[in-house]
């Protein structure tokens, strides 16, 4: 019984440290289209002000789709846990992998809008972003190792991830 438990336990503690990580990808990911998009209204360029540009416009608006997007993956997860679903687990991976992935696009999306002004250090920055969405997507489990556990619930049976066996020249 107490094994039980322990598991139980375990399981529950990485859900919701899966559903942190979302939520903090997710404010990531917001905090820096915002900053992309004030900047774009500032930023001129050609005497034009570079928001006017199409492609900074298509950029921006890829940038809001991801973001809206986690966020509804993610309370799509949260909503899951709460109601004690059976699926909560495979929502919680799925959330954390595809928040993580949006996070760092429209993080490195938002440096290239930036420009030179997104190497500027400091708390709330681009650059800073840019360390915190790689470690969201290292921590609490890798991008491949959600993908292996998404891929298992999906088949309904266990994947290996035991290398293939090397096999020997033939003599």
């Amino acid at each position: 019984m107490r094994e039980e438990v322990v598991h139980l336990v375990r399981a529950i503690r990485k859900r919701y440290h899966r559903l942190q990580s979302c939520a903090r990808a997710v404010g990531l990911a917001q905090g820096a289209l915002e900053e992309a998009a004030g900047w774009s209204k500032e930023r001129r360029q050609f005497d034009r002000r570079i928001c006017d540009f199409q492609g900074i416009q298509w950029k921006i608006a890829e940038m809001a789709i991801k973001v809206e997007t986690a966020r509804a993956v993610y309370y799509k997860a949260a909503r899951d846990i709460d109601r004690g679903a059976p699926e909560a687990n495979m929502s919680t991976s799925i959330a954390k992998a595809f928040c993580n992935d949006a996070a760092w696009e429209v993080v490195n999306a938002a440096f290239q809008i930036l420009g030179s002004r997104g190497y500027v250090r400091g708390m709330f920055t681009t650059e800073a972003r840019i360390r915190h969405a790689r470690h969201f997507s290292v921590g609490g489990g890798t991008q491949e190792m959600l993908l292996n556990g998404i891929a298992s619930g999906v088949i309904g049976e266990p994947i290996s991830q035991r290398p293939p066996k090397q096999l020997t020249p033939a003599e």
